[in-house]
């Protein structure tokens, strides 16, 4: 369990650094007609992707260890889960302000 966090918080973390860089990786800009692309503020948008996936990745792997630290070891097996879920229902919402292609 203890790698599975570490490659899964770090997939995140990677995915997160990856999409400043290659915009075409966010879901549903990269399917977007040119003119559409042009009116969504990529650089805003893929900064505050970047921060989001970066702080679930952390997130996830600093909360496992530290509550398995405590000895709380089912909830650090649940957080590996919850993280993800609530950082990424947030992120979708955060991210709706740059939603001006409609």
């Amino acid at each position: 369990m203890n790698v599975f966090v570490l490659v899964f918080g770090c997939m995140f973390v990677g995915i997160g650094l990856l999409v400043r860089n290659y915009p075409d990786l966010i879901a549903g800009y990269n399917t977007l007609p040119e003119e559409k692309k042009a009116r969504v503020d990529i650089k805003g948008l893929a900064i505050i992707i970047r921060s989001g996936l970066i702080v679930i990745g952390t997130g996830v792997i600093l909360i496992f260890y530290i509550l398995k630290l405590i000895g709380f070891i089912e909830i650090a097996r649940l957080m590996v889960v919850i993280v993800p879920i609530v950082g990424v229902v947030i992120l979708v919402i955060r991210v709706q302000k740059f939603n001006t292609h409609e």
